[in-house]
């Protein structure tokens, strides 16, 4: 009997710990010094990323951010003075709409 409940145990205690391992399934990077503390929207290998708190996640739809700028799943930052810039990879723009260049070491 205790076998069967020991066995048993142990079959919960391990699906514990897949589940714990299966959720971690963002990326965590580490921001240039002018943009740690803020949410920035990345443009790497093509695609745009929210990174916020050193997590990075995929962009899955356009962000309007506090000033108007409207941000884009493509990279596009739409300024509200009409402007428009398109980020090139490796490029940012934070909560202000500022551009920066993203520099991973």
């Amino acid at each position: 009997m205790k076998k069967i409940l020991l066995s048993i145990f142990a079959i919960f205690l391990s699906f514990g710990v897949f589940a714990q391992q299966t959720s971690t399934s963002k990326d965590t990077i580490t921001a240039p010094q002018e943009a740690r503390g803020q949410k920035v929207f990345l443009k790497s290998n093509g695609i745009m990323y929210i990174v916020n708190r050193g997590v990075k996640t995929e962009l899955t739809r356009d962000v309007i951010l506090s000033n108007e700028t409207v941000v884009t799943t493509i990279g596009q930052v739409k300024k509200s003075d009409g402007s428009t810039v398109t980020l090139e990879n490796g490029e940012y723009v934070n909560q202000l709409g500022e551009i920066g260049q993203w520099n991973e070491k």
